[in-house]
C-alpha cells in the first residue's frame, strides 16, 4: 500500500498516504513533512487530500497557509471535520484571503456555534467585506452569540441591511433565538 506506487490516480495516493498516517506510519509522516515542503504543488495537493482524509488537524492549519490557492481550498474543505483549534484560526484568518474566501465562509458556517467566538473577536477589526461576510455566516449558525452580534449591527447604519437580513434567515430556522433584545 505505498502512496509512491506509479500508476496510482491522486485520490488513490491521497488515501493510500492516509491509511499509513492514521496507522502511525513514521515513513508516512516523513512524506507527508517532504511533500508538504515541496515547490510541487501537486504534491501539496496530495498532503492536503492525505491530511483530510486522515483528520490532521495541525498538517491542515499549515496548508490553510500554502502559497497556492487549490491546496488551501483542499484544507479549507476538510477542516471543519478536525474540530483542531488551529485549523479554526487559521479558517478564520482565511476569511482576508480574497482567492479563498467564499470557501472559508462556507467552512466557517460548517464550523458551527465554536467559530462564533473567534469571528466575533475578528468582527471588531474586521474590513467592511470581512464583516459583511461574518455577518452572513452569523446569520446560518443557531448561537445566541451571533444572534446577539446581528442584533448589535442592526442598529448601525453600516451594517443595518446584512445585518437584519441575517435575522430574518435566521427567524426562518430558528424562531425561539432569534428574540429582538429589550429597547430595540
Amino acid at each position: 500500500l505505498s502512496p509512491t506506487d506509479p500508476g496510482l490516480t491522486e485520490p488513490e495516493r491521497a488515501l493510500r498516504l492516509a491509511i499509513r498516517l492514521r496507522s502511525g506510519s513514521e515513513d508516512a509522516r516523513s512524506l507527508l513533512t517532504t511533500w508538504s515542503g515541496s515547490s510541487d504543488s501537486r504534491e501539496r495537493k496530495r498532503v492536503a487530500e492525505a491530511a483530510a482524509y486522515a483528520n490532521s488537524g495541525p498538517l491542515l492549519a499549515q496548508l490553510l497557509r500554502d502559497p497556492d490557492p487549490e491546496v488551501r481550498r483542499i484544507a479549507l474543505a476538510s477542516g471543519p471535520e478536525s474540530q483542531a483549534p488551529e485549523v479554526l484560526e487559521a479558517t478564520v484568518a482565511a476569511l482576508g484571503d480574497d482567492k479563498i474566501r467564499n470557501e472559508a465562509v462556507g467552512a466557517l458556517v460548517r464550523w458551527g456555534r465554536p467559530a462564533i467566538p473567534p469571528l466575533r473577536a475578528r468582527l471588531a477589526k474586521a474590513d467592511p467585506v470581512e464583516r459583511r461576510l461574518i455577518l452572513r455566516i452569523f446569520s446560518f449558525v443557531r448561537d445566541p452569540g451571533a444572534v446577539a452580534s446581528l442584533w448589535e449591527h442592526a442598529g448601525r447604519p453600516e451594517t443595518a441591511d446584512e445585518a437584519i437580513q441575517g435575522l430574518v434567515r435566521l427567524r426562518a430556522q430558528w424562531p425561539q433565538g432569534v428574540a429582538a433584545p429589550s429597547g430595540f
